[in-house]
């Protein structure tokens, strides 16, 4: 095992575990614990409250 599958184990798992939104304000997009999946979140360039899917 290569020193790249780690790395790409641990991506993987970090994409499954947390999720990305796209703030509606200035369109950065933001990188979510799973803990907070259902909450708003504060964009952190622009301050803008992002809130949760549907």
């Amino acid at each position: 095992m290569g020193p790249f599958l780690p790395s790409l184990i641990g991506a993987i798992i970090t994409a499954i575990v947390n999720r990305s939104r796209r703030c509606p304000s200035c369109g950065r997009k933001q990188t979510i614990p799973y803990s907070r999946r259902n909450e708003r979140v504060r964009c952190a360039r622009c301050g803008a409250s992002i809130p949760p899917p549907r």
